[in-house]
């Protein structure tokens, strides 16, 4: 059997603290057995060291590849800019945020999971190093231990994903949640989404109530804008799903009952404040940019 034909793409604005670690990753990584053939940041209008650090790599390896934007259009936008120009006869295609940094195996895992025809689509377990003990600290990590209890039932994939190159030409421009619209498209292809817990993809959640608040509410958006326009829905979009997980995680937990209801008080209101931005915010796929998440990962 021949081995998975992969390309990468990872969207980058001011990441100079986690894309060299993220690329060193990518680079080393075996997926299916063999090197990915080609690593490709796009940068959106970086004003940080970011382009640097991956034209020195690009020195040291062929196969990163820079593609430096003027202008921050949204991160389909970016994407879309490395699918006109992704190598043709590709297998899989990754796409990787580049605040991330996957766990040794975990992107072999994840395309390996591809190996099964039926599946179009696999995804990992972001995990959040966030430490501390601060309100916002402990909702990031109670919201990805429900992500990934919904995620186990009906997947929702996210931060790092794999998917068949043939599944997916363009996204739209103005979609906010790429990982929702490229799960949208794999899946009215008739083909399946994977999970795969074991996967681990460390993640830095923000550190303040006012990022926490506007980054839920530009993915709510998203997820809405997906439902109306496409007709699909995210597991995690389902309340039937998520109060379900959200009860069996924290009545057993004293210590997550206030970090829960504040998770969930949020969720509520930010939820709302994105029915509103429909009509209300001028280009809403052009994330407000969460600060605190640009400190690096801990090593």
């Amino acid at each position: 059997m021949s081995p998975l034909r992969t390309v990468a793409c990872v969207t980058a604005c001011n990441e100079e603290r986690t894309i060299g670690a993220l690329l060193d990753v990518l680079l080393a990584a075996r997926p299916d057995g063999v090197p990915i053939e080609e690593v490709v940041v796009v940068s959106s209008a970086c004003t940080d060291a970011t382009d640097d650090i991956v034209s020195r790599l690009a020195g040291r390896d062929p196969r990163v590849k820079l593609i430096a934007e003027p202008v921050r259009r949204g991160k389909a936008a970016a994407i879309n800019t490395f699918l006109q120009c992704r190598p043709a006869g590709t297998d899989v295609t990754l796409l990787s945020s580049a605040d991330v940094r996957p766990a040794p195996g975990a992107v072999e895992a994840i395309v390996e999971a591809l190996r099964d025809e039926g599946v179009g689509m696999a995804g990992g377990r972001p995990v959040p190093q966030n430490q501390g003990n601060a309100l916002v600290d402990r909702m990031a990590r109670l919201f990805w231990t429900l992500h990934h209890e919904v995620a186990l039932r009906s997947p929702k994939l996210g931060e790092l994903v794999a998917f068949r190159s043939a599944l997916v030409g363009t996204l739209a421009d103005r979609t906010v949640c790429d990982e929702a619209s490229l799960e949208a498209l794999v899946t009215a292809s008739g083909a399946a989404l994977r999970y795969v817990p074991g996967a681990v993809i460390g993640n830095l959640g923000p550190s303040t109530l006012a990022e926490w608040l506007s980054r839920r509410r530009s993915i709510a958006f998203g997820h809405q804008q997906l439902e109306r326009t496409g007709g699909y829905r995210v597991s995690t979009s389902e309340t039937g799903r998520v109060a379900p997980a959200l009860l069996r995680t924290i009545i057993p937990s004293p210590r997550l009952w206030v970090p829960g209801l504040a998770l969930g008080a949020c969720e509520v209101l930010s939820r709302a404040l994105a029915r509103l931005d429909r009509f209300r915010r001028g280009e809403p796929w052009v994330w407000e940019i969460a600060r605190s998440t640009k400190g690096g990962l801990p090593r």
